[in-house]
Protein backbone atom coordinates (compact mmCIF):
# COMPACT_ATOMS: atom_id res chain seq x y z
CA UNK A 1 0.00 0.00 0.00
CA UNK A 2 1.42 3.43 -0.90
CA UNK A 3 2.23 5.41 2.22
CA UNK A 4 2.50 9.16 2.70
CA UNK A 5 6.11 9.36 1.52
CA UNK A 6 5.18 7.54 -1.71
CA UNK A 7 2.35 9.99 -2.34
CA UNK A 8 4.65 12.93 -1.53
CA UNK A 9 7.25 11.68 -4.04
CA UNK A 10 4.56 11.11 -6.67
CA UNK A 11 3.28 14.66 -6.20
CA UNK A 12 6.80 16.04 -6.51
CA UNK A 13 7.41 14.01 -9.70
CA UNK A 14 4.10 15.08 -11.26
CA UNK A 15 4.60 18.69 -10.26
CA UNK A 16 8.07 18.78 -11.84
CA UNK A 17 6.70 17.29 -15.06
CA UNK A 18 3.47 19.28 -15.42
CA UNK A 19 3.41 22.52 -13.41
CA UNK A 20 3.42 25.68 -15.48
CA UNK A 21 2.61 23.90 -18.74
CA UNK A 22 -0.58 23.87 -20.79
CA UNK A 23 -2.66 20.70 -21.05
CA UNK A 24 -2.58 19.23 -24.56
CA UNK A 25 -4.25 15.91 -23.69
CA UNK A 26 -6.79 15.19 -20.97
CA UNK A 27 -8.46 11.82 -20.71
CA UNK A 28 -10.29 10.46 -17.67
CA UNK A 29 -11.28 6.85 -18.18
CA UNK A 30 -14.11 6.64 -15.72
CA UNK A 31 -17.71 6.84 -16.98
CA UNK A 32 -18.86 9.84 -14.95
CA UNK A 33 -15.86 11.95 -16.06
CA UNK A 34 -15.25 10.61 -19.57
CA UNK A 35 -16.42 13.83 -21.27
CA UNK A 36 -14.33 16.20 -19.12
CA UNK A 37 -11.81 18.13 -21.20
CA UNK A 38 -9.26 20.49 -19.67
CA UNK A 39 -7.22 20.82 -22.86
CA UNK A 40 -5.83 24.36 -23.08
CA UNK A 41 -5.82 24.94 -19.32
CA UNK A 42 -2.62 25.59 -17.37
CA UNK A 43 -1.39 23.11 -14.77
CA UNK A 44 -0.85 25.18 -11.63
CA UNK A 45 0.68 22.40 -9.57
CA UNK A 46 0.33 19.00 -7.93
CA UNK A 47 0.02 18.74 -4.15
CA UNK A 48 -0.17 15.83 -1.73
CA UNK A 49 -2.85 15.94 0.96
CA UNK A 50 -2.40 12.92 3.17
CA UNK A 51 -2.63 10.03 0.71
CA UNK A 52 -4.51 12.12 -1.84
CA UNK A 53 -3.03 13.84 -4.90
CA UNK A 54 -4.50 17.16 -6.00
CA UNK A 55 -3.60 18.28 -9.52
CA UNK A 56 -4.72 21.87 -10.01
CA UNK A 57 -5.53 22.59 -13.66
CA UNK A 58 -7.11 25.92 -14.60
CA UNK A 59 -10.01 26.46 -12.18
CA UNK A 60 -10.28 22.69 -11.55
CA UNK A 61 -8.68 20.13 -9.25
CA UNK A 62 -8.16 16.56 -10.39
CA UNK A 63 -8.27 14.47 -7.22
CA UNK A 64 -6.79 10.98 -7.19
CA UNK A 65 -6.17 8.40 -4.50
CA UNK A 66 -3.81 5.48 -5.02
CA UNK A 67 -5.31 3.12 -2.42
CA UNK A 68 -3.58 -0.29 -2.68
CA UNK A 69 -2.65 -0.60 -6.35
CA UNK A 70 -2.58 2.87 -7.90
CA UNK A 71 0.44 4.63 -9.32
CA UNK A 72 1.34 7.57 -11.53
CA UNK A 73 3.99 7.39 -14.24
CA UNK A 74 5.48 10.22 -16.29
CA UNK A 75 6.52 9.68 -19.90
CA UNK A 76 7.79 11.75 -22.78
CA UNK A 77 5.04 12.20 -25.39
CA UNK A 78 4.96 9.12 -27.60
CA UNK A 79 7.05 7.01 -25.21
CA UNK A 80 5.81 3.45 -24.66
CA UNK A 81 4.00 2.98 -21.35
CA UNK A 82 5.39 0.48 -18.84
CA UNK A 83 1.89 -0.72 -17.93
CA UNK A 84 -0.93 -1.87 -20.20
CA UNK A 85 -3.27 0.85 -21.51
CA UNK A 86 -6.38 -0.85 -20.10
CA UNK A 87 -5.09 -0.03 -16.59
CA UNK A 88 -4.87 3.73 -17.33
CA UNK A 89 -7.57 5.73 -15.58
CA UNK A 90 -6.24 9.28 -16.07
CA UNK A 91 -3.97 10.93 -18.62
CA UNK A 92 -2.75 14.52 -18.36
CA UNK A 93 -0.44 15.50 -21.19
CA UNK A 94 1.55 18.60 -22.06
CA UNK A 95 3.96 19.26 -24.91
CA UNK A 96 6.83 17.90 -22.78
CA UNK A 97 5.30 15.20 -20.59
CA UNK A 98 2.47 12.73 -20.27
CA UNK A 99 1.33 11.75 -16.78
CA UNK A 100 -0.63 8.51 -16.66
CA UNK A 101 -2.47 7.28 -13.57
CA UNK A 102 -2.80 3.50 -13.50
CA UNK A 103 -5.26 1.58 -11.30
CA UNK A 104 -6.35 4.73 -9.48
CA UNK A 105 -8.99 3.79 -6.92
CA UNK A 106 -10.59 7.23 -6.70
CA UNK A 107 -10.82 10.01 -9.25
CA UNK A 108 -12.82 13.22 -8.96
CA UNK A 109 -12.84 16.54 -10.76
CA UNK A 110 -14.03 19.51 -8.73
CA UNK A 111 -13.65 23.28 -8.87
CA UNK A 112 -10.46 24.11 -6.97
CA UNK A 113 -12.36 26.30 -4.52
CA UNK A 114 -14.34 23.17 -3.51
CA UNK A 115 -11.46 20.69 -3.09
CA UNK A 116 -11.81 20.89 0.69
CA UNK A 117 -15.09 18.98 0.28
CA UNK A 118 -12.90 16.00 -0.67
CA UNK A 119 -9.94 16.39 1.69
CA UNK A 120 -10.76 19.16 4.16
CA UNK A 121 -11.42 16.66 6.95
CA UNK A 122 -7.68 15.85 6.92
CA UNK A 123 -6.74 19.26 8.28
CA UNK A 124 -3.47 20.98 7.38
CA UNK A 125 -0.85 18.86 5.64
CA UNK A 126 2.21 18.58 7.91
CA UNK A 127 4.45 18.31 4.83
CA UNK A 128 3.24 21.57 3.26
CA UNK A 129 5.16 24.82 3.46
CA UNK A 130 2.15 26.47 5.08
CA UNK A 131 1.95 24.01 8.01
CA UNK A 132 1.98 25.86 11.31
CA UNK A 133 2.98 24.29 14.65
CA UNK A 134 0.84 26.71 16.67
CA UNK A 135 -2.23 25.91 14.55
CA UNK A 136 -1.57 22.17 14.93
CA UNK A 137 -1.30 22.55 18.71
CA UNK A 138 -4.54 24.55 18.78
CA UNK A 139 -6.37 21.85 16.79
CA UNK A 140 -5.05 19.02 18.97
CA UNK A 141 -6.03 20.91 22.10
CA UNK A 142 -9.52 21.59 20.73
CA UNK A 143 -10.29 17.91 20.07
CA UNK A 144 -11.91 16.42 23.19
CA UNK A 145 -11.00 12.80 22.31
Amino acid sequence: MPEGDTVFRAARMLNAALAGDTVTRFDLRVPQLATADLTGEQVHGVLPRGKHLLTRIGPWTLHSHLKMEGEWHVYRPGERWRAPAFRARAIVGTTDAEAVGFDLAEIALVPTDREDELVGYLGPDPLSDSWDLDEAARRVGADPR
